[in-house]
């Protein structure tokens, strides 16, 4: 209710006041969850065509799959769609960062929950030159009454309705607004 008492001091409404007016379309991405070997096979059939955004599931194989899948996914897309990392809370920090070196030169957008011990992301982003992303922990941190990370090394805020309420979500985008933070609802 007060997104919308503020479209209307602004003479525009709720859409408009929180989306460019201009947006006709909602870009998904693609999500990768799976071998080496398939994914090679996906992208030789074209699997991954027409995406602006691939979503890679990271952290559940060996490390040295995990960097030869990102660049394999590179190679045959180009630089002109994003590759974004999802890790869900599944590296330590030191194998984070070897991540993040071995990809620094792959253009990875950003990758979304780095590391089972969430107290130690400053580390990681004054290490790393990938950003990050927020999802489990942004939500664990809004549940705890604590305000959102935001700054240096974070690129965005993974929202997602089901979990925080629409309410909230709605309040987070507009803060995001100040401080420059994507928000990506999913």
């Amino acid at each position: 209710a007060s997104l919308n008492m503020a479209a209307n001091r602004c003479n525009t409404t709720l859409s408009k006041y929180l989306w460019d007016e201009n947006c006709q379309k909602i870009p998904v991405n693609a999500l990768f969850d799976s071998s080496l070997s398939l994914a090679e096979s996906a992208l030789k059939q074209g699997a991954f065509n027409g995406y602006k955004a691939v979503k890679i599931k990271v952290g559940r194989r060996p490390l040295s799959e995990e960097i030869a899948t990102v660049k394999l996914f590179r190679k045959y897309l180009g630089h002109a769609v994003e590759l974004r990392l999802d890790a869900n809370c599944g590296f330590d920090l030191p194998t984070a960062l070897s991540l993040a070196e071995d990809l620094q030169d792959y253009d990875v957008s950003y990758i979304e929950e780095p590391l089972e011990n969430t107290a130690l992301l400053t580390n990681f982003t004054d290490q790393s030159s990938i950003p990050v992303a927020l999802d489990e922990s942004l939500v664990a941190d809004i549940n705890e009454g604590h305000d959102p990370q935001y700054g240096k090394g974070i690129a965005a805020w993974i929202l997602k309705p089901s979990l925080l309420g629409i309410s909230k979500v709605l309040e987070l985008i507009e803060a995001s607004r100040f401080k420059n933070s994507c928000v990506i609802s999913s």
